[in-house]
Parts: C-alpha cells; structure tokens; sequence
C-alpha cells in the first residue's frame, strides 16, 4: 500500500511540477509581447492569448458569429513555445486546412478563439497545454507544452 502510494504521489508531484514549469514559461513569453502588441494582446482565460496582428483595414470581413457546422478555410502554421520548432506543417493559402466548428475535432484553444476572428485577419493564438494536449504526447508535441499558432481564416462557409 505504501508503494502505491509514493508511486501515484510521484506522479502527480512531477507532472505538477512540469504544469508549475509551462506556466511560469508561458507568463514571461506573453509579458515580453505586451511591449511589442500592448492592448492586441488580450487574454481570453488564464493560459489562453489571442493576438491580432492586422490593422483595421475595409479587407477585414467580420464574420457573423461562427455557428456549429460552419466550415472553416483557414491558413495556420503550429510551433512548440519552448523552442519555436514547427510541429504542424504549414498550410498556406495555397493549401489551407479546413475543419468543420464544433464537429471535427480541433483543440480547444481554436475553438475559442477562431470565432473571435474576421475573414483574413492575421493573428497569433498563445495556449496553454490546458487549451491543447495536456499531460499527454501528441506526436512530437510533448506533455505539457504550450503552443503558438500563427492563423488567418480564408473563408466560412455557412452550414
């Protein structure tokens, strides 16, 4: 009993430790962008910024709200926080992704995000690991990593 115990207590103690470690990282990137974007960074939940990069412009469509069943077109690259490495090819306007809201599945920080967005406004979604994989390995993303993502919606289609 007593090994199980100090198996699952060290468990938990690492990963808290690791989570302590992502947040702490992640606090200082964002606070070193205010400088650069002040009041464009806006915190939408703790570990979850969203960054508009686009200057008001009559190209910028805003969308009605996104609806569950719209298809989304849209042009993202995806890096590792701690050290910039791309971890989701690029898809360019030339080959944008599309996904269907709140069917296909995407991570959350998207979810909230992306409807916050108009038709070809650039912009940078910061996430917490609690807004994408969490503790768990996706890939060559690993545990408890924060991720940026570059982003800009090409078109919705309406369901």
């Amino acid at each position: 009993m007593t090994l199980l115990f100090f198996l699952l207590f060290s468990s938990y103690s690492c990963d808290k430790t690791r989570k302590d470690a992502e947040k702490s990282f992640l606090s200082a990137y964002v606070e070193n962008l205010n400088p650069i974007y002040g009041k464009r960074v806006e915190q939408l939940e703790d570990g979850l910024y969203l960054v508009k990069r686009g200057f008001s412009s009559p190209k910028i469509l805003k969308t009605r709200e996104i609806s569950k069943g719209d298809v989304i077109e849209i042009a993202y690259k995806g890096y590792l926080l701690k050290d910039t490495s791309v971890v989701f090819r690029n898809k360019t306007i030339e080959s944008p992704e599309q996904y269907t809201y709140k069917e296909d599945k995407v991570i959350e920080a998207w979810e909230r995000c992306i409807p916050r967005l108009g038709i070809d406004e650039p912009a940078v979604i910061i996430t917490s690991s609690d807004y994408a994989y969490g503790k768990e390995y996706m890939g060559s993303i690993p545990p408890y990593s924060s991720l940026i993502f570059e982003v800009r919606i090409l078109n919705v289609k309406r369901k």
